[in-house]
Parts: structure tokens; C-alpha cells; sequence
């Protein structure tokens, strides 16, 4: 008597799927705790060295002339490769990706789909990342802040401006863009044009100023102008620089007579001199030494603004003296500025002025964005040397 063979019953496919999807394991609570330190121990180390180089001057001028030139240059190097600027294309990939993996988790938990932990997973990545980014802001740009001034390394003395002298400055300012203001090229409307060569120009400026001021003889990188410079103009910026990337970038849209100046500007935090007063007299003294007339138009017509401004909240009077003798034609630059940015006015500009008013208080600047307006007094300093 033969035995009929047993078959096994057959697997549907609901079934298959529920064997290829093991349970997940409960992970120990240790575990957890002690992977959650280590995302922060970036964050840890950046805040350390933040805090150290602010109570230790001399070690935060070693850091700025030993260490960040290393970051920034080889950064910079490596960036300069590519003729868009890396810094803005990373942060749009940023964002789409943050932006998908937001909408996946978001839908998995709606259909109860959601893995175990997923909330504890997007806090501990949010943690590593951004203390990731916060060390290397800390190493390109943020010790720099704690560093000697630039003042006390070229030996100028900011003590005891007096309104006299203000005057005397924005006099000075006026005869230097009245002397370059025929020299420049204009457009059809009248209003400053720069060349196409700019940052390549701006670059040989600042390699022209190294030769003064030797601490200054570092790499700089070619600047790049940013593909959505619109943006940057609702956010109110003509230029910045990124500690991240090495690379110095400005506004495209923005009128031509200030960006000689401001790609100085940001080439001076290339350099290793993160306050803006000191970015904004670093980038004076490089337009009016370039040997190049728009970069010294620029220069002085910027001094000018400052200067005048300063005048201005000093003795109304002697502000409406000073500024009599402006030629026209610079006048002409001033009012399509200022035409310009007023079309920009809104709540984009004021969030992108509270968080860069934050980010200068939070590095020590007390006076956060007000502290732009201070480049008078290093002005003042470099005209009573003269």
C-alpha cells in the first residue's frame, strides 16, 4: 500500500511579504542615549573653540593666520574649479532634499507606515548636521572674530575723531569721486557700468593691498556672481562670503557702482577679518589703491555714503556743507541705488536683517548690523595718517 505524499500548503503573497519583513528590533535604551551624544559632539566642539578664542586674543591671531587660511584656501582652491558658486547650489539641493524626506515621513506616518524612532532619527541627523555646519563656520570664519583688529595690526589710532575732521573726510570723499567720476564708463542712462573682468580685478586689488599690509597676503578666490541674485536682493545683500565653501559671491543685479567695492568687501572676510566695519574699510583702502578708476570711484563714493551719514547724525549743518560739491553725475548713481533697493523693502528684508544682526550679536558684535557704520572711524584714522 503506497503513502501519497504530503504537500505543503502554498504561500500567497501577502504572506511572502510579511516573512521578508522582519519585525524591527527594539533598540536599548543606551544605545539610543549613547548615539545621540555623538551627533553632538561637532556642536560640543565648535561651541568650545567659539568660546575659548574669545577669552584667548592671541590664540584666535594664531588660529586666524595658521588654520583658517588652510580651511578657506584649500576650500576656496577646490570651489574656484567650477565657474557657478558651489555655496548656492548646495543649499537649493539642501532644501529639495530636506523638503522630500519631510513629505515621505509625513505620509508614512498619515498611512501608519512610519518605522520605529523616525522622530528620533530626524532629531539626532538635525543635530549632527547642523553641528557639523556650526564647525565649520566656527574654523572659517568664526574664531576670526576674536582675532587683533585690523586696526591694531596696521597701527591705526580710532581715538579722538572729532566732527572737525569728519568734515574734513567727507570733503576728501567728494573730491575723490568727483576726480574719478568722468573716468568711468556709463550706459545709456548715465549710470556706472563695471567690466566683465570685476572679479578678477577685485582679486588683483586685494593681492595690490597685500603688498602694504602683509597680513593680508593670503589666497583669494575668484568671486562668483549668484544665479538667483534676485533673491539676494530681497534678502537685501549685495555680497556675501561662505566660511563653508571658500567662496566669495555677490548680487549680479545689484547697480554697478558698488560692486567693485563689495567684492573687495567679502574678499577682506576671505582674508580672515569677519566684522563688517573692518570688511567694509578693507574694501575702501583696496578700491582707492587698485589703480583701476571704477574700483576707485567706487571706493570713494562708498566712503562718501559713510561718511556723509555720519555727518549727517553729527551737525546737520556742516552735513549739508560737505555734501554741496558732489558732482551730479554721482548723484545720479545714488538716486537709482536707492531707487533700487527701495523696491526691495519688505518682511524678506527685515527677517534677513534680524538674522545677521543675531549672527554679528551672537559672535560678539553688540551693536550687531549697526556696526557697518563704524568703518567711519577706521576712515577717520587712515585721513589723519594721511
Amino acid at each position: 500500500m503506497s503513502e501519497k505524499k504530503k504537500t505543503k500548503p502554498r504561500k500567497t503573497e501577502s504572506s511572502k511579504k510579511k516573512e521578508r519583513k522582519a519585525p524591527e528590533k527594539p533598540v536599548p535604551a543606551y544605545i539610543l542615549v549613547l548615539h545621540f551624544l555623538l551627533a553632538l559632539i561637532p556642536g560640543a566642539a565648535a561651541f568650545a573653540l567659539l568660546k575659548y578664542s574669545e577669552s584667548h586674543k592671541d590664540f584666535s591671531e594664531w588660529f586666524a593666520l595658521h588654520v583658517q587660511p588652510l580651511w578657506q584656501g584649500s576650500m576656496g582652491r577646490l570651489t574656484s574649479v567650477f565657474p557657478f558658486s558651489v555655496n548656492e547650489i548646495v543649499i537649493y539641493i539642501a532644501v529639495i532634499a530636506a523638503v522630500y524626506f519631510l513629505v515621505r515621513d509625513i505620509t508614512r506616518l498619515y498611512k501608519g507606515t512610519s518605522k520605529r524612532l523616525w522622530l528620533y532619527r530626524w532629531s539626532q541627523t538635525a543635530v549632527l548636521i547642523g553641528g557639523i555646519l556650526f564647525l565649520m563656520s566656527t574654523v572659517g570664519s568664526g574664531v576670526n572674530f576674536s582675532r587683533y583688529t585690523f586696526a591694531e595690526k596696521s597701527g591705526l589710532s580710532t581715538a579722538g575723531g572729532t566732527v572737525e575732521e569728519l568734515e574734513a573726510l567727507c570733503r576728501e570723499m567728494v573730491a575723490g569721486v568727483n576726480r574719478y567720476v568722468d573716468l568711468v564708463e556709463r550706459d545709456e542712462d548715465g549710470c556706472c557700468v563695471a567690466s566683465d573682468t570685476l572679479p578678477e580685478d577685485a582679486r588683483t586689488a586685494m593681492k595690490k593691498l597685500a603688498e602694504t599690509y602683509d597680513f593680508m597676503d593670503v589666497y583669494y578666490p575668484r568671486p562668483k556672481a549668484i544665479l538667483w541674485s534676485e533673491a539676494m536682493s530681497h534678502m537685501n545683500f549685495t555680497g556675501i562670503y561662505s566660511p563653508f565653501t571658500g567662496e566669495s559671491q555677490f548680487n549680479a543685479n545689484a547697480p554697478d557702482y558698488g560692486k567693485p567695492h563689495t567684492l573687495c568687501h567679502e574678499l577682506g572676510h576671505a582674508a580672515g577679518f569677519e566684522r563688517e566695519d573692518e570688511a567694509n574699510f578693507i574694501g575702501f583702502l583696496a578700491c582707492l589703491g587698485s589703480g583701476d578708476d571704477t574700483f576707485a570711484y567706487s571706493g570713494y563714493l562708498l566712503g562718501y555714503i559713510y561718511a556723509t551719514n555720519a555727518l549727517y547724525s553729527a551737525d546737520y549743518d556742516r552735513f549739508v556743507e560737505a555734501r554741496k560739491g558732489l558732482d551730479p553725475k554721482a548723484s545720479h548713481d545714488l538716486d537709482v541705488n536707492t531707487e533700487y533697493w527701495s523696491r526691495y523693502k519688505g518682511k524678506v528684508a527685515e527677517v534677513s536683517e534680524h538674522i545677521n544682526n543675531s549672527t554679528l550679536e551672537f559672535h560678539g558684535v553688540e551693536d550687531g548690523v549697526r556696526s557697518y557704520g563704524r568703518v567711519v572711524d577706521l576712515m577717520i584714522a587712515w585721513y589723519r595718517e594721511r
